[in-house]
Formats: C-alpha cells, structure tokens, sequence
C-alpha cells in the first residue's frame, strides 16, 4: 500500500501546484483526439477504444514521472543515495500506475508482467530508503565540503546557477535541501504563485516531459526507415532537453537570488531556530515552514 499512498500524494502535490502538470493532461487529452494517433496505437496492437480519458490521464502520469526520472537523471547535482533512490521511486511510480490501468483493463498477462517487475524493484528502493535515512541519523551535523562530488549534465545549467546555489546555502546554512528551503519560504512569503520562478518551474516540468517521447518517436520511425522524420525527432529530443534544463535553472536561480536577496534579509518575518539534534528550523511570520540539517563550521586540526 505504500507505493500507492506515495503515488497519491505526488499527483496530489502536482495537481495543487499546477499549471504543468494540469497542461499535460490536456495535451495528452488533444493528442487523442487525432486520428492518426489512434490508428498509430492500432499498429502498435494498443486499442484506446472508448477509455480515452482515463488513457490520456494515464499517459499524462507516466510521462511526468518518466521526465522527473529523467531530472534526477541528467539535472547536475549533488551526488548521494537520493538521487538513486528518486530515480527509482519515479520508474516504480510509473509502472505502479500503469499496471494498476491494466489489470483494470483486465488485461492480465501483461499486467502481471509490469507488476513483476515493480516487486522486483521494491526491495530495493527500501534498501536506498533505510541507506540514506542511516545516513541521516549517523551525520545529523554537516560541514561544507570543499569540493563536492556531482552528477549530471553541467552544461545543463545556466552559468552562475552555482553560484547562487552556493551563496543560497550559505545564508541558510543548510548541508543539503537548500531548494526544498527556498521554494518553501518564497511561498509562504507570498512570493512564489503566479511569479516567473513558478512559470518556469511548471514550463520546465512539462518539456521535460516531452523529451522521452520525441526520442521514442525517433526510434520508431528509424524502425520504419523513415530517415528524415527520425533525424527530426531526435533532433527535437535534444532541442527539448536543453530548453528543459535552461527554464529549470532559470528558475532555480531566480528563486536563490530572490532568497538572498529579500528572503533571509525580511527582518521581522523570516527566522531560525537552531535544534539540539541538529537541524535548523526555519519561520516566517512566526510559522514553522520547514527544517534540514545545518551546516556547523569545520574544526581547524593541527
């Protein structure tokens, strides 16, 4: 049950934040509408028949967690058992959504198939799960390092991203999390709704979610030998993972420039209380938003 609690509140979260998540669904609901979509499903041995809602929303599901796995993937960042262990809960999520369409559909061999595969990947998503929360409990208090260790595609990113990033958890004084911190305070500040930081946040989700597709499509039609159509796919794949990467960075550093800048310096409403255990807790206006763990100095040796 719990990967179907997990599966509830993401699209919980994703519905309440909208408007990415909420225009992939429609898209996915306009696609069906085509013709030549349904007789491409056809060819595929894929009936939508008179279920094309519940296919578009299901579509819409998976290829959203399809393009978080593919964030987590190919985004740079830090390297740790997290991102292993997001990439897999995006993969699960996936097929838990697409099996459970399945066995509605009664089409039981191959849901069977997508759910042998998901109790496959489930001892293992909890092994990362206790993994990273031992690790935790075991360094509560962190320092800085001088040069941590990365994973993805830098180019990704816009230049001076990590700057701010840099000077972001600097002033927060958070060992990892700064993001989670910042886009908590920027909408408990009323700063974050209906702002450029959230428009390129939601357009970034929704492209992402693009990019798997148009490289499916590119394989496919390089299966059929049609050569120009198939460069013209990849083609776009790449066009869209870069466009992807260039909106989320933008928007990341909107959100770390507006936490430097207005954020921490709200004197009256922004706060900190530093916990025993070794977590910061952060305020606004009195509120409780969020905590991590905090950076404390390095000890000087020798």
């Amino acid at each position: 049950m719990g990967i179907f609690d997990l599966l509830l509140d993401e699209l919980a979260k994703e519905i309440k934040e909208a408007p990415g998540w909420i225009s992939l669904v429609i898209v996915c609901n306009l696609l069906l509408l085509l013709p030549s979509v349904h007789r491409g499903a056809e060819s595929l041995g894929i009936d939508i028949g008179e279920d094309q809602g519940t296919v578009a929303t299901l579509l819409a599901i998976v290829l959203f967690f399809l393009g978080d796995a593919l964030d987590t993937l190919v985004f740079p960042r830090k390297k740790d058992t997290r991102r292993a262990e997001k990439l897999l809960q995006s993969v699960m999520l996936s097929l838990a959504a697409w099996g459970f369409f399945l066995f509605v559909r009664r089409e039981w061999v191959w849901g069977a198939c997508i759910w042998a595969v998901w109790a496959f990947l489930f001892p293992l998503h909890n092994t990362l799960k206790k993994s990273r929360e031992k690790t935790v409990a075991r360094n509560v208090e962190a320092t800085a390092p001088e040069k941590e260790k990365r994973s993805g595609l830098e180019w990704l990113e816009p230049g001076d991203l990590e700057v701010w990033r840099k000077e972001a958890e600097k002033r927060l004084s958070v060992s990892d999390g700064v993001y989670a911190v910042s886009k908590s305070l920027a909408r408990a500040a009323d700063m974050y709704n209906l702002s450029w930081i959230q428009i390129q946040n939601e357009s970034a989700k929704f492209i992402r979610s693009t990019v798997l597709p148009a490289g499916a499509a590119g394989g496919l039609l390089l299966f059929r030998a049609q050569w120009f159509w198939a460069a013209f796919a990849f083609l776009s794949a790449v066009a869209l993972e870069v466009l992807y990467g260039r909106l989320k960075g933008w928007h990341m550093r909107r959100l770390y420039k507006l936490v430097v800048q207005r954020i921490v310096t709200s004197t009256g409403a922004f706060s900190t209380t530093d916990l025993a255990n070794g977590f910061r807790v952060f305020y606004w206006n009195g509120d409780v938003i969020i905590a991590r763990k905090r950076i404390i100095a390095a000890v000087p040796t020798g």
